[in-house]
Parts: structure tokens; C-alpha cells; sequence
């Protein structure tokens, strides 16, 4: 190492990163003219690494999520209604 030895240290603290994550979707038709989709998405983490010091740790958790809904409706052949919500 470069330096001066009293100020430089190695933190050999072992980390660990746990990710999980799902998603469902349903797609429907409705009749001839409607189709609708729902969709959601999850998703977990948690960490645990170093502080900065040797044998000292910091722990994270993170959860994220999005819902997804749509419906498209037929007026005819050459025409389509289109209406999408997301959380």
C-alpha cells in the first residue's frame, strides 16, 4: 500500500445480497370487442455490507412493487378505445 500505514486499512467484511422477485399477469378477452390485462410485480432485496470498518456492517432492506392495468375496447374493426392505469 501506498501511503502512510497508520491511516490505510484493508476491511475484509463479507457482504451478502438476498433478491427476490415475482410477477403474475392475467390477459382476458371479453366478448369481441373488450380485452383487459392486470398485471403485478414484487420484488425484495436485502443487504448487509461493510460500514466502512473492519467487522462493522450496515443493513438495507428494500421492497418495490407496480400494478399494471389495462383495457382495450373494439368500435369497430378500424377503431380501438384504449385505457391503461399503473401504480
Amino acid at each position: 500500500m501506498t501511503g502512510n500505514a497508520a491511516y490505510n486499512g484493508v476491511d475484509n467484511t463479507p457482504g451478502t445480497t438476498n433478491s427476490n422477485q415475482m410477477s403474475i399477469r392475467i390477459d382476458e378477452q371479453i366478448g369481441n370487442n373488450d380485452r383487459v390485462f392486470v398485471r403485478y410485480t414484487g420484488a425484495w432485496q436485502s443487504d448487509v455490507s461493510s460500514n466502512g470498518f473492519q467487522g462493522t456492517t450496515v443493513a438495507n432492506d428494500d421492497t418495490s412493487y407496480n400494478l399494471g392495468v389495462a383495457w382495450t375496447h373494439s368500435l369497430d374493426v378500424s377503431q380501438n378505445v384504449y385505457t391503461q392505469v399503473s401504480v
